[in-house]
């Protein structure tokens, strides 16, 4: 028998009890229909949410009552009308951290449209076994039990294994796969039972920074918890680990934080002296306990600030580490330190030397000033990431990369990397400065071939930067337009 499952991650169930007839109210092949106006359909669209949102619990995402009820107001609205909007619009509302926003659109593909799912084959001796696919088993009302794994896994003689009720294991399933779905009062092996008690044993340690989370919370009383309030991770700065690695209590500290509730550590020696095997234990360290780890490269000292190809090197080293991201050092005053001179002026080499060897979207630029602020803004595009910046100046840097400034107004340009020949940058340059042009409009700017034009749009358009619609001015026109 075929089936059809998904990414192991993703656990939808498409033929859960009573679900079958409503997956065609919502979902069809390559996109979503609009939301149902009926009461049968609606309650097909509630259904199908309810499923969705257990996907998601299921994959680690904190998904309450609350978000639910939002997203049935969402999934009634204009939104839905298309996958285009309606992801964007449930990815915001379900997303708690930067994971959970990383593996939102492939849990969402996977659900709501079907893609990139993996085939698996249930080797069955028994003949005349069912060929079809699990969409026609959903509309079929087919029990969940009919398409799900084996309970338990018997070895035999000659070395391979079947399912103990003769349906077969999964043809290229791993035994930690099989063994994660096995009922354990069935395991005899050995081996088997050796992985079940490491997997407790795993299980175990979440559990316990679980239930110690919860019993510092309980223990402060109630109180407001800024992380979970404001939807983002939180990190404290790299001074408290230096402080830490000072006085020999590093591992104190990361636990700390973590009990705390805290989701990053920057490590840094912008006041001590850390040699790069020591930043790199210090990352692994934090990476084992769950947490994510930025990198700060610079020297708070002005007397002793590194040099450009040392900067280089260090930025270099660590993104191998695979971090959030790497912050440049600045520190409070932006003046003689990293990328600033004496005056607070930006050292432009530096910076075009530092984004020319890496992706700008990786690195952090610490920018005290608000000169500072408009000035990266206006050289490296409205999405740098910029950092060290005073509460005061929240809002003022908002308004800047909208262009709603008279600084940045209609100067800025977006960050997002463009792909493909020189051709197709320039094409994006131009769609980006002119608002709006036609296919014979980019011809005559950029005076290139029409094929060699419209392969640049193509090109554009597959990366999701670009979007074709008609024009305000003539109906009859076609023009291309940045997402």
């Amino acid at each position: 028998m075929t089936t059809v499952n998904r990414h192991p991650e993703v656990r939808a169930q498409r033929a859960s009890k009573g679900d079958g007839p409503d997956v065609r109210a919502v979902s069809f092949e390559g996109g979503l229909r609009p939301p149902p106006q009926d009461d049968g359909l609606l309650l097909g669209a509630r259904r199908r949410l309810a499923g969705f949102t257990h996907t998601l619990r299921d994959n680690g995402f904190r998904v309450g009552l609350a978000e639910t009820r939002d997203a049935l107001a969402v999934l009634a609205s204009p939104a839905a009308l298309r996958p285009t909007s309606l992801k964007p619009a449930l990815r915001a509302l379900f997303c708690a951290t930067h994971s959970d926003w990383e593996r939102f659109d492939e849990i969402f593909d996977a659900f709501w449209q079907g893609r990139d799912m993996r085939q698996r084959q249930l080797l069955s001796g028994a003949p005349g076994a069912s060929h079809a696919p699990a969409r026609r088993l959903a509309e079929a009302n087919v029990p969940q039990q009919a398409t799900s794994l084996p309970d338990h896994v018997e070895r035999r003689g000659d070395g391979s294994e079947s399912a103990a009720d003769g349906r077969g294991r999964r043809e290229g399933a791993s035994r930690a796969e099989n063994l994660a779905t096995t009922d354990l009062r069935h395991i005899v092996d050995p081996d088997d039972i050796a992985a079940t008690h490491a997997l407790a044993a795993r299980l175990a340690r979440v559990m316990r920074a679980r239930l110690t989370r919860r019993e510092q919370i309980r223990r402060r009383g109630r109180r407001l918890d800024l992380r979970r309030t404001i939807h983002r991770n939180v990190s404290h700065g790299g001074t408290l680990l230096e402080l830490a690695v000072s006085r020999d209590k590093t591992s104190a500290m990361m636990d700390e934080s973590r009990e705390l509730g805290f989701d990053i550590i920057e490590v840094s020696d912008a006041i001590i002296e850390l040699s790069p095997h020591q930043i790199e234990t210090l990352t692994r360290d934090v990476q084992k306990r769950g947490m994510d780890a930025y990198i700060e490269v610079g020297k708070k000292n002005p007397q002793n600030q590194l040099s450009l190809r040392e900067t280089l090197d260090r930025v270099g080293h660590a993104l191998s580490l695979k971090p959030r991201k790497v912050i440049l050092e600045s520190r409070e005053s932006g003046r003689g330190v990293g990328i600033y001179d004496g005056e607070g002026q930006i050292k432009w080499d530096w910076v075009r030397s530092i984004t020319a060897d890496f992706a700008t979207d990786q690195l952090i630029f610490e920018a005290p000033m608000e000169q500072q602020q408009i000035a990266l803004l206006r050289e490296l595009g409205a999405e740098t990431n910029l950092g060290n910046v005073s509460i005061n100046s929240v809002a003022p840097l908002a308004s800047q990369r909208l262009g709603l400034r008279g600084d940045t107004f209609g100067s800025l340009r977006s960050s997002r990397p463009v792909r493909g020949p020189p051709a197709t940058k320039f094409l994006y340059f131009l769609l980006e400065t002119y608002r709006g042009l036609d296919q014979s409009e980019l011809v005559r700017l950029s005076r290139l071939p029409r094929r060699t034009v419209q392969s640049g749009l193509d090109s554009l358009r597959k990366q999701g930067l670009v979007r074709e619609g008609v024009s305000l001015v003539d109906s009859r026109r076609r023009e291309y337009r940045l997402t």
